[in-house]
């Protein structure tokens, strides 16, 4: 159950920032959003092993995560506006009802009140002034409606959003066209390497360092400084790939109305470099494997973790930015398939991750783990530099029949 509100929470980021900017410049936004994510499980091992260090029940990480869970819920409900373009159009159409935040359900409620104590307290040759405020906000919202209706986008639209039983189908789907399983996998297969990797944090740090549960969650602050640095890393280079590969391309960046990547390289874009980070983490896997089997100094597995925390995150938000940008249209039903598949790799691998160390130890895990990651991610690129585009076309013109 938590799993389905995380995931269902994330795949709503998603489409909220495909809402409010264009692809040129959605890297500068996207991965600050998708490192914030990744803050809690940086600081949510430190937050449990110092509940449980200090009190001695367990059953303190678990009112730690019922005090965040509620404050983000509250603060979601009283700020977070309504972006959705069925129920707002662009903009133009204020949210009703339960589509408002609840602050502005608050204001109401006291501005109704305050209106009401007013018509109480008013003398009777005040009646003229206040039917002619109502004729003027009338015609002040009829103005506004007439608005409203200029614009196509906002053609239809009432405020109000519908309450639908969610299809999954649409999601599944998208996971079976040939490039953007490509897609999936490049943003599915990192997340899956990084989750074998804190993993294993615990019982590398426990057993073999023998470390207390306060400086074993301590640890995970490594890889978190890492995925911070990912996030800003994988901004930087989204926006400065797509400028590159838009000026080769003589493509015309539009800052204001977007553009329309049916006609530009997306693929290529968001795919440039990755060869190059891809055999560079390859390194980094089989070294950290073998560093922890032969028990160097502690800090030089979590320097590793750091540089895969960055590297994972890199190329999980870049691909991860290239679904949503192929189905811009269907920006949260594009994120939800790629949560279905990075959370099924992820628990695959996790799942089968303590049978192989026990097995064939730290070593020849992560260098099976490396060479795998890098071989399949390193096809994948170049299968969808050199057909991407084509099967995308495709799918466009088989949509329009």
């Amino acid at each position: 159950m938590q799993s389905i509100g995380g995931s269902a929470v994330l795949s709503l980021a998603y489409a909220v920032v495909a809402d409010v900017t264009v692809h040129s410049e959605r890297g500068r936004f996207l991965a600050p959003m998708l490192t914030a994510t990744n803050i809690g499980p940086c600081i949510g091992p430190i937050i449990g092993g110092g509940a449980v260090l200090a009190s001695g029940d367990p059953r303190w990480c678990f009112r730690a995560l019922l005090i965040f869970g509620a404050s983000a819920l509250l603060l979601i409900g009283c700020v977070q506006p309504e972006t959705a373009r069925t129920v707002v159009g662009n903009g133009a159409v204020p949210a009703k009802g339960i589509w408002r935040t609840w602050c502005s359900l608050l204001f109401a409620w006291g501005k109704r009140r305050r209106q009401k104590q007013n018509i109480g307290t008013m003398s009777p040759c005040s009646g003229f002034g206040s039917e002619r405020a109502q004729r003027d906000e009338e015609q002040q919202n009829a103005g506004e409606d007439e608005a409203v209706t200029e614009g196509d986008i906002n053609t239809g639209k009432t405020g109000r959003g519908k309450f639908v039983i969610p299809n999954p189908f649409p999601s599944l789907r998208i996971v079976f066209y040939p490039d953007t399983f490509l897609v999936l996998w490049l943003a599915g297969c990192p997340y899956a390497l990084w989750f074998c990797v804190q993993t294993l944090i615990t019982p590398v740090f426990s057993q073999t360092y023998r470390f207390n549960p306060l400086e074993v969650g301590s640890c995970f602050l490594a890889g978190g400084a890492g995925i911070i640095a990912g996030g800003f890393v994988a901004s930087q280079l989204m926006d400065r790939n797509y400028k590159h590969v838009a000026q080769q391309a003589g493509f015309t960046i539009d800052r204001n109305r977007g553009d329309d990547v049916a006609s530009f390289l997306i693929e290529h874009a968001r795919s440039r470099w990755s060869v190059t980070i891809i055999v560079m983490s390859m390194c980094f896997v089989v070294g950290y494997g073998w560093v922890v089997e032969q028990r160097v100094h502690p800090a030089v597995p979590l320097l590793f973790q750091a540089y895969l925390g960055c590297k994972c995150t890199t190329l999980h938000q870049t691909y991860s930015a290239l679904i949503v940008d192929i189905f811009p249209d269907k920006p949260g039903t594009a994120a939800a398939a790629n949560n279905i598949t990075r959370c099924t790799l992820a628990a695959a691998a996790v799942a089968i991750i303590d049978p192989l160390v026990r097995a064939l130890g730290y070593g020849w895990v992560f260098t099976l783990l490396g060479v795998f990651d890098a071989v399949s991610c390193m096809l994948a690129v170049v299968v969808l530099r050199r057909w991407g585009r084509t099967w995308r076309d495709n799918r466009g013109r088989g949509r329009k029949r």
